[in-house]
């Protein structure tokens, strides 16, 4: 896997170069904390693990999460600790 330069960009269209993540006390300290939720597929482990790697480099403190199952929808447990516990979530597919 090609690990060089990545480009975030906005499924929305925005035009903003950078990813911008608000800082948010309500969060009870998880403001500045990024989770990954992985859905079990080939190749998403190694996925997170880099941008976390980069995030982490920001100032980010990162956390990993799986589902149960590729085929399964992840849990309303894991979703409400992913929630209390994170401030944004990235839900990765490594197909």
């Amino acid at each position: 896997m090609d690990v060089g330069l990545w480009r975030l960009v906005s499924p929305v269209g925005s035009s903003k170069s950078r990813l911008v993540v608000e800082e948010n006390v309500r969060h009870r300290g998880a403001a500045k904390v990024i989770g990954f939720l992985s859905n079990r597929k080939p190749n998403t482990g190694a996925m997170q693990s880099v941008l976390g790697k980069r995030l982490e480099e920001g100032g980010y403190a990162v956390r990993f999460y799986e589902k149960e199952s590729a085929a399964l929808a992840a849990g309303s447990e894991l979703l409400d600790r992913i929630a209390r516990e994170c401030r944004r979530a990235i839900n990765g597919t490594g197909d």
